[in-house]
């Protein structure tokens, strides 16, 4: 009997790919076969980041499928990207699992889909195929995406994701207050964009139910509180290269090294690192308003 095969499907942003590539070389390490699918758009960046990095490239069998969006259209445009997600890549996936198991003697045990992918947990259960989710950021995100149905019942947005009114609430006493203002789904260009990205989530919300594990890149005694809202949800994090004594894999962009010098130059504890996402881009004027 050969290697238990796992086919991985991170959402397409440099925030998902990393801990996704950090989970498949976690479960090489374990014995497993790992088959890591990008979009035609990622997959060039990401096969450059492995130049040097212990082989990675041999041990997870890197595909890639089309994301719905010509080459020339604007991939931050988090609207668009959705609605090209869920009307290419579901028959995209299919076919491609179908061409795996026609020709691999180890067949695909399990899929482990993003939580922002949870059509692929669709796919997975028609081909009545295992199938697992994994939430690359922390566990509250995953509870707040996961209650959208609530907030538009409870009347905090409306069926579109569009917040009635600016408000605090909390998704348990325990937990800190969110302004409406700040739902990610709300922070993400125009009314348009809004509509379809929050359209995606909700759809989610339904896809995951037919997972057999949710997993998490967080811990317990991080975040108590969304775990004990979302008692199926198993923590596997922190995921992180240093855990391994080795490189972190999977980046768009090269690795730039520039800020060292001036970093071995303050003094210890006196440097915040604040990451923003990929998607996010500040002008000189927002970077020195934030400052």
């Amino acid at each position: 009997m050969g290697s238990l095969h796992v086919l991985v499907m991170p959402f397409p942003a440099q925030g998902h790919v990393i801990p996704f590539m950090e989970l498949s070389q976690n479960l090489v390490k374990h014995g497993f076969k790992v088959t890591f699918v990008n979009t035609d758009f990622s997959q060039e960046r990401i096969v450059k980041s492995f130049t040097g990095k212990d082989n990675v490239g041999d041990q997870i069998r890197l595909v890639s499928i089309p994301d719905g969006l010509e080459a020339w259209e604007d991939r931050n445009d988090m609207g668009k990207s959705c609605e090209g997600i869920v009307r290419v890549m579901p028959k995209k996936l299919e076919e491609l699992m179908q061409e795996i198991n026609g020709r691999d003697d180890n067949k695909i045990t399990c899929v482990i889909a993003d939580g922002n992918m949870g059509w692929a947990l669709e796919v997975a259960e028609k081909m009545g195929i295992k199938r697992a989710v994994f939430l690359p950021a922390a566990a509250a995100m995953m509870v707040l995406a996961y209650r959208m149905q609530k907030l538009i019942d409870d009347g905090i947005v409306d069926n579109d994701g569009t917040p009635i009114k600016n408000q605090n609430f909390q998704l348990s006493p325990n937990m800190p207050p969110i302004n409406t203002a700040n739902l990610p789904w709300a922070c993400m260009g125009d009314s348009t964009a809004q509509r379809l990205v929050s359209k995606y989530l909700l759809r989610n919300s339904i896809s995951i139910t037919v997972a057999d594990w949710l997993i998490c890149n967080s811990t317990y005694d991080l975040e108590p509180e969304a775990f004990t809202l979302a008692q199926t949800l198993l923590p596997v994090g922190p995921l992180l290269a240093s855990n391994r004594q080795a490189n972190t894999a999977g980046h768009f962009w090269p690795e730039d090294s520039t800020c060292l010098e001036w970093l071995d130059q303050q003094p210890a504890c006196s440097v915040i690192y604040v990451a923003f996402g990929s998607f996010t881009v500040f002008d000189k004027a927002q970077f020195r308003n934030w400052l």
